[in-house]
């Protein structure tokens, strides 16, 4: 999850980083009624959470191979796009790689993996890459890398195709701009952004001592928050464009963690980090349907440069595989599994 030393305000595309956004609660109710009724137990059980807990420990050892990151631009980058490749190709998905130059001259890449559907519809999830420069990127994120790469290796399992394609993005650069997501947003055609039926994002899926943070699709929570804080996200988000049907994505995702009843962690509605992540090209764009889950730390504090720290070892040395809650990692596979089952078929 990117650092946010101010917010965030959209204005059309354009983003003025002159508001500055302390740490919030959320709002603790969801914008809609039920989508779906998860069997927690059936979905659960289809995770090898041996085999998820190891490419985490595979991710740590890229970090400890690479000067203790794997911070976009670096070898260390390179090696975990190219663990994550290899994965998924020896489990026979579609993976292909998308160089991209932001418009600050940064060259990345994304990495993409499928699953072909019936339709031309898409459902897309996405978890950023890289860490920082500081440390190896545990929680962060390499917890929301091995949600999707645990899901992509169930869902090949299958035995029949979903109605839609069902496609994985490990977005580069977010730490440094959120550059590798802004830039498929951006490239990518008019009537291709419009098959993508939703968006669901993953950033930092295992905090310890956390909260469960469901993205704000329609900023509904807005409302809900202490006057001061109200008019100033109000004020952030004043030029968003909402995508229809995003409430029904955030949705699918309140129906799983309530059913999952995950222990020790409170459910809220998020809009804080909307625009830290790679929800947010989602958000300016105002096409695609979008949510997402971060987990971030039920007690943040605020550092001497001004920076909020959501999590524990947040952007430190210390976000180990050590600094991840294994239930709440686990959980968070059930859940895409879930938002799949609801959104694709």
């Amino acid at each position: 999850m990117a650092s946010s030393i101010v917010g965030v305000m959209l204005v059309g595309c354009t983003i003025d980083t002159s508001v500055v956004v302390p740490p919030m609660p959320g709002a603790t109710t969801p914008s809609s009624e039920a989508v779906s009724s998860p069997d927690v137990e059936s979905i659960m059980s289809l995770i090898n959470q041996r085999r998820a807990l190891s490419f985490l420990d595979d991710l740590q050892a890229v970090a400890d191979a690479h000067d203790g990151n794997r911070a976009a631009g670096t070898d260390g980058a390179a090696a975990s796009r190219d663990l994550v490749a290899e994965t998924l190709k020896d489990a026979g998905l579609k993976v292909t790689r998308e160089p991209f130059v932001s418009s600050n001259g940064f060259a990345g890449e994304n990495l993409f993996a499928e699953i072909p559907g019936t339709s031309d519809d898409v459902v897309l999830l996405g978890a950023h890459l890289d860490s920082v420069t500081m440390g190896p990127g545990l929680n962060d994120n390499a917890s929301g890398v091995g949600t999707l790469v645990e899901t992509a290796l169930i869902e090949a399992q299958r035995d029949s195709a979903r109605s839609a394609t069902v496609r994985f993005a490990f977005w580069d650069a977010e730490e440094i701009g959120i550059l590798g997501s802004s830039a498929y947003v951006e490239q990518l055609p008019a009537e291709e952004k419009e098959g993508i039926t939703a968006y669901v994002n993953y950033d930092m899926t295992a905090t310890l001592d956390g909260y469960v943070g469901i993205i704000d699709s329609d900023l509904s929570s807005i409302d809900e928050q202490p006057e001061e804080i109200r008019d100033l996200l109000s004020e952030m988000y004043s030029g968003a464009d909402v995508a229809s049907d995003s409430t029904r994505v955030e949705q699918a995702l309140w129906d799983f963690y309530r059913a999952a009843n995950l222990d020790g962690f409170e459910l809220r509605s998020e809009i804080m980090t909307l625009a830290n992540s790679d929800t947010l090209p989602f958000l300016a764009d105002g096409t695609v349907p979008y949510s997402g889950i971060g987990m971030l730390g039920a007690d943040q504090e605020v550092d001497d440069d001004g920076t909020i720290l959501f999590a524990a070892c947040y952007h430190q040395a210390c976000d180990t595989r050590a600094n991840i809650d294994e239930d709440a990692y686990l959980t968070s596979i059930g859940s895409a599994l879930h938002v799949i089952d609801t959104l694709a078929d």
